[in-house]
């Protein structure tokens, strides 16, 4: 049986009953929200929550072509089939697996160990509530143009992959590559298979934003979030976007060396005396960290931003 969409992943299974009506009631939902009808339940009520979030999922729904929008119309005709939408397919996009039902005696049984919980929107549980925009954003930084199958070179050899420019060591913390540099994941056993499918990137931009976070915690950088830096283009505040972005572009640890080095000349940028690598290096952190600040990390609303499971085919 398909899980609720509104179900909390961490609530335990409910009975078959219950969740039958509360299928008829997000049927009833979408509907009217595909009507274009205004909400008609209380602010901070169950219902008035879902009707907002299934809005935002229509919004989504309607954004083209992308894998996003074909989550989201996913969402909405798992609840209501009868006024799904055929679309055309998404360039790079593989269709969804025939979903299994299981038997009845399987409907009643607690979760097991290692079942993995609905991934259609961001959950704090899951992994970041990452924005739409802040993704974009990366994309934009990128020069990636919204396309899934870019590959930056030096020279003749491929250093960053896909639409958010993946380096070796990112795909190595996501479980995608090897030191060596040979593709380990069973799903994606080349670059190619990897470039040609965009929820899989998505997934391994979820992931490692998720590895970023947990090496900003580690380092203790998160007490500068809100530090004013006289930069050299202008001020800024240290945001929590700003630093997953700069730690996207160069690394947690060289995020946390800039800080350091900001910190002891009194939070004014002051690049005299380094090395050159080393300051290109700072700068490029201090670019993403001024052009990111006033970005949102964290999405306001329950939207299927990105795939949260690397798919294995």
């Amino acid at each position: 049986m398909a899980k609720n969409l509104f179900d909390d992943p961490r609530s335990p299974r409910r009975p078959v009953a219950r969740q039958q009506t509360d299928r008829s009631s997000a049927r009833e939902i979408v509907r009217a929200v595909r009507r274009g009808e205004r909400n008609p339940f209380p602010q901070g009520s169950p219902e008035g929550i879902a009707y907002a979030f299934t809005e935002q999922l229509k919004r989504h729904a309607g954004a083209g072509r992308s894998p996003l929008a074909a989550t989201a119309r996913k969402a909405l005709d798992s609840h209501d089939p009868e006024e799904a939408i055929d679309v055309p397919p998404v360039p790079g996009l593989k269709p969804p697996a025939p979903e299994r039902i299981p038997a009845a005696a399987e409907e009643e049984r607690p979760p097991l160990p290692g079942d993995i919980p609905p991934r259609l929107m961001w959950r704090q549980d899951a992994l970041l509530p990452v924005s739409v925009d802040f993704a974009d954003a990366i994309d934009k930084a990128e020069k990636s143009h919204g396309r899934y199958d870019v590959v930056h070179y030096d020279g003749d050899t491929p250093t960053a992959w896909g639409r958010y420019q993946f380096t070796r060591i990112g795909l190595q913390e996501v479980g995608l590559m090897d030191k060596d540099g040979n593709w380990i994941h069973p799903g994606f056993p080349t670059a190619e298979d990897f470039l040609n499918d965009p929820a899989a990137q998505d997934a391994a931009l979820a992931r490692l934003l998720a590895a970023h976070d947990q090496q900003i915690r580690d380092k203790g950088l998160r007490q500068y979030i809100g530090q004013e830096i006289d930069g050299i283009v202008a001020r800024f505040p240290v945001t929590e976007a700003g630093m997953q972005a700069a730690a996207h572009r160069e690394g947690a640890g060289a995020l946390s060396l800039y800080l350091q080095h900001q910190a002891e000349h009194d939070w004014v940028s002051d690049f005299s005396g380094l090395d050159q690598k080393t300051e290109a290096k700072y700068r490029a952190i201090e670019t993403r960290l001024r052009t990111f600040s006033e970005l949102p990390l964290r999405s306001r609303h329950y939207a299927p931003a990105l795939v949260t499971e690397i798919p294995v085919r």
